[in-house]
């Protein structure tokens, strides 16, 4: 959101409003074509890493802010990793999701995100109703700026994370240890029946 703002606020400054449609609509057609062509590959770390790229992109469209006609350029490139990386985000929480919290977890992440777009484009807004009124271009910087702290949050929580045996939601542990008791129980039971040994049981004369 604080990119379509930046964008919007930076064609207006050049004059040139007819070309806010064009470039964001640019945006969106890298961010299909990303989701295309990365979307349906999976692997460790890889949220990190595509906000990293996103991040790469947004600062790529600030520095053709300061040559307004790469800009044309600049934007599916731009767009290029934001698929991904909404796609990405949304399947591993579905994945972390309990058994049944499917639609609560996605409900969360969704009102997250609004929340998150909500505060870039009024942060984007306030910086360009001051020092950036002249200079758009800074609002474009402050987009990447936000894109690569949420880089460095997903990529500090894939470290605090590893080494740690992921625990799957809804694993009752008591469980678990009953289940082994009754395994080694019915195990004990079979070697004791080869031996004409019943567990439990006393042999016959065993009381006189």
């Amino acid at each position: 959101t604080a990119t379509e703002v930046a964008l919007t606020a930076y064609v207006l400054h050049h004059h040139a409003p007819w070309a806010a449609g064009p470039l964001l609509a640019g945006v969106s057609a890298g961010s299909i074509g990303g989701s295309l062509l990365l979307g349906a590959r999976t692997s460790a770390g890889r949220l990190p890493r595509l906000l990293a790229c996103y991040a790469g992109g947004l600062a790529l469209l600030a520095a053709a802010g300061l040559a307004a006609a790469l800009l044309a350029v600049a934007a599916p490139l731009a767009g290029l990793f934001l698929g991904p990386t909404l796609a990405t985000l949304f399947s591993q929480a579905a994945a972390a999701a309990p058994p049944g919290g499917g639609t609560e977890t996605q409900a969360w992440l969704n009102s997250i995100m609004n929340g998150g777009a909500a505060s870039g484009a009024a942060a984007t807004a306030a910086l360009l109703g001051g020092a950036a009124a002249s200079r758009p271009v800074l609002a474009l910087a402050l987009a990447f700026a936000l894109a690569l702290g949420a880089a460095a949050s997903a990529a500090a929580a894939a470290r605090t994370m590893a080494g740690h045996a992921p625990v799957p939601f809804g694993r009752n542990e008591p469980e678990e240890e009953v289940r082994r008791e009754l395994v080694d129980t019915a195990a004990r039971a079979r070697r004791g029946d080869r031996h004409g040994v019943v567990p439990g049981r006393r042999h016959r004369g065993a009381d006189r």
